[in-house]
């Protein structure tokens, strides 16, 4: 959180006609990062970056997990509260992405459709929605988070687009920071869903600048750029008609996984 400085109450009025003094101390009061409202410090809450549900199969029997930051590949941490930052949203808003990851935990549980596709596994039955904010949300709080793991992605002035239409609940079109499911067989063959890697910034195939991530057995690459619906990638982003594709790659993006 970040905090403003609140004055007291006015003073008596002045005689000279001038504005009165304020009187009493300043107080500072924490601002939410994403509705970017003063709140009282006990209205905030504790936040997982990545939601919980995508990797809580990872724990092991002291509920602990591994996890990996691109920055420091060759130190992997053992975690026992997943991947959160303390104090980092309102209630309200991490209410609001809450019924997000809810909508995609339960989906999950649910039978899916599969849609025959020569290049891709596609599944439809999402609601666009839904499914397009989780995904927004996830790539906006590890580009606000200040945990040192998620310090490789910056999104430079795109982060405050990112942020209004989060705290909008505005999903955008389909071309607004899409992200593409990727499946990896060597990597899913090595790790399952035994790994997280917390993310960096990359180049795809086309020079299109991307948010690159490892959890829940798949790469997830978040579009930054204005110009995603021109990507070779743009036929495999959600679209309004709630299909999802999973594409596979055998490359991963870090040489250090390979």
């Amino acid at each position: 959180m970040t905090w403003s400085v609140v004055r007291g109450p006015q003073g008596p009025p002045r005689t000279d006609g001038l504005t009165p003094e304020y009187a009493g101390p300043k107080v500072l009061m924490p601002i939410c990062p994403l509705c970017r409202e003063e709140k009282t410090p006990t209205e905030f809450r504790d936040s997982h970056i990545i939601p919980e549900f995508l990797y809580e199969e990872l724990y092991d029997k002291q509920h602990s997990l591994m996890a990996v930051a691109t920055a420091m590949p060759a130190l992997p941490q053992r975690r026992h509260k997943g991947i959160y930052q303390k104090d980092f949203l309102c209630a309200d808003c991490e209410g609001q992405l809450g019924k997000h990851e809810d909508y995609l935990a339960k989906r999950l549980k649910s039978k899916v459709s599969v849609v025959p596709s020569p290049d891709a596994t596609r599944f439809s039955g999402f609601d666009y929605r839904q499914m397009k904010l989780f995904q927004m949300s996830v790539l906006w709080r590890t580009s606000a988070s200040t945990r040192a793991e998620f310090g490789g992605v910056v999104l430079g002035p795109r982060q405050e687009t990112l942020r209004a239409m989060v705290a909008n609940d505005d999903p955008g079109t389909w071309s607004d920071f899409p992200c593409v499911l990727v499946a990896n067989p060597s990597m899913q063959a090595r790790f399952g869903r035994q790994l997280i890697v917390t993310g960096a910034m990359a180049r795809d195939h086309d020079a299109q600048r991307v948010a690159v991530f490892y959890f829940g057995g798949f790469f997830w690459w978040f579009f930054v750029s204005s110009r995603a619906a021109r990507s070779e990638r743009a036929p495999f982003f959600l679209r309004e008609d709630g299909i999802l594709s999973i594409i596979r790659s055998d490359d991963p993006p870090w040489p250090w996984l390979a």
